[in-house]
């Protein structure tokens, strides 16, 4: 079952990259905004400057993480329910609204790289990963070296695509080597 939900997850992630090729080939070699990429209007992924070469939300999730979104989901309402019990208050109605329905995010190091040219080592730069986010989480970025930078969900082990678009599945050790070079996080020399 999971290898299923793996091999889901890095198609995905390889329509990701098919969809940031031909919105480069439209604007001439640039690339989608860090800020733009997800979503253009708050939380809207059809407003998304990749959407219209992606065509469905359903692209942008892992389902491995759909499986942990919803765990983590009905433990916030058990939580909430609880906490309330205690309190003696009514729990909403609505329950948890957390809603993020995405599984990956783009480099944010990559703030101010906006054509492929700038890559001087695109083979070495993570360009977007599969981090580790919250049920809250909704920026579409993950930061040079946090704590939650990959999600080792898969056997323990992350997925990330790299500047040339190549897609690699690391494990934590080989994460942890990879992200420790400078080239990793940053395009270029000029940016940091």
């Amino acid at each position: 079952k999971e290898s299923a939900k793996q091999a889901t997850c890095l198609s995905n992630l390889r329509q990701v990259g098919l969809a940031v090729s031909m919105y480069s080939t439209d604007f001439d070699g640039r690339i989608a905004r860090f800020h733009k990429w997800l979503f253009t209007k708050g939380g809207d992924l059809t407003s998304g400057a990749l959407y219209p070469y992606l065509k469905s939300k359903f692209v942008y999730l892992c389902p491995t993480d759909v499986t942990e979104l919803s765990q983590q989901r009905a433990k916030a309402l058990r939580d909430a329910a609880e906490r309330a019990a205690q309190n003696r208050i009514a729990v909403p109605s609505g329950g948890f609204t957390g809603r993020r329905d995405f599984s990956y995010s783009m480099n944010c190091a990559l703030c101010h790289v906006d054509n492929f040219s700038a890559f001087l080592e695109p083979s070495k730069t993570a360009f977007y990963l599969e981090p580790k986010l919250g049920p809250n989480e909704y920026t579409g970025v993950v930061a040079p070296n946090g704590p939650e930078a990959l999600a080792f969900r898969h056997r323990k082990r992350g997925h990330l695509m790299y500047g040339d678009l190549h897609i690699d599945t690391l494990d934590k050790k080989a994460f942890n080597k990879a992200a420790r070079v400078s080239r990793f996080w940053y395009a270029n020399d000029q940016v940091r």
